[in-house]
């Protein structure tokens, strides 16, 4: 099982989404977590399962992409910086928790992403 992150901006471009696209396949990649996304409509793993933070503003900061035919996936918390989930490899059962965060600049904010993540 390969996971990745990737912190990359301007994600509506069709030739960025095709590179992570490339990425996952080239890599055999079962789960990625992308920050800094702003993304409007996602359209990188057909197929795939995917959550994201767009609720909280319109727009997705935060997407974890995972192969379902891989991996179970249930998502413990999504807040404005951080998404929570706890992964399941369906063929080995390894289980293991994820948090992928893209924190505030605020100090404001960043303190609610601290009491989020303190109190899970």
């Amino acid at each position: 099982m390969n996971l990745s992150t990737w912190n990359i901006r301007g994600l509506n471009d069709p030739f960025k989404q095709s590179e992570i696209y490339k990425l996952i396949i080239n890599m055999k990649i079962s789960f990625i977590g992308i920050a800094e996304t702003k993304l409007r409509k996602l359209n990188i793993a057909h197929g795939w399962c995917y959550i994201h933070n767009g609720d909280f503003s319109g727009v997705s900061r935060i997407i974890l992409c995972w192969d379902a035919n891989l991996l179970n996936m249930d998502c413990l918390n999504v807040h404005p910086q951080a998404i929570t989930c706890s992964i399941d490899n369906k063929e080995t059962h390894i289980s293991f928790f994820v948090t992928m965060i893209y924190g505030s600049n605020d100090d404001d904010e960043r303190k609610l992403l601290w009491e989020n993540l303190c109190g899970m």
